[in-house]
């Protein structure tokens, strides 16, 4: 079932840039795969396992031109929960700045991110619905979250 998914992954990245070439996907697979000696016993079969949302943020930031690429401006903010925060990239932005606020209008966070990533802590926040606001130079937007 490797191959199907693998294809179905890469069919995803070439949405994101469709001139990727087969050079340009080998790059991304080994940049953005994970790869496990313990869980593969000491032989090494390909780059590892692939990670499509990791592999899409590589893209986005290594090979999607944005005036190319980027007909809707909403599409260029991907917001990523992991344990303890959220990782928010914006797609071609240098410098940006991330703020957190709860649907009461609060702002209960902030971080700045260097290009094209942002690391925002979320610990000690209740569960429940937030927004992620980002300005950048060429982007400004937000997105609705949700911490459980």
């Amino acid at each position: 079932m490797a191959c199907p998914y693998v294809s179905g992954v890469v069919g995803l990245w070439l949405q994101a840039c469709p001139t990727l070439t087969y050079e340009e996907v080998v790059d991304v697979l080994k940049n953005s795969s994970t790869y496990s000696a313990i869980s593969m016993k000491g032989g090494r079969w390909g780059y590892g396992k692939i990670d499509a949302a990791a592999g899409l943020k590589y893209i986005l930031q290594k090979y999607a031109a944005i005036g190319q690429v980027w007909a809707d401006d909403s599409q260029r903010l991907i917001v990523s929960q992991n344990a303890g925060g959220c990782e928010v990239t914006v797609a071609g932005e240098k410098s940006f700045a991330v703020e957190l606020f709860d649907l009461q209008g609060r702002k209960v966070g902030a971080a700045g991110g260097c290009d094209g990533v942002a690391s925002l802590s979320t610990e000690g926040l209740k569960s429940g619905v937030y927004v992620v606001s980002v300005n950048g130079q060429t982007f400004s937007g937000s997105e609705k979250i949700m911490f459980r």
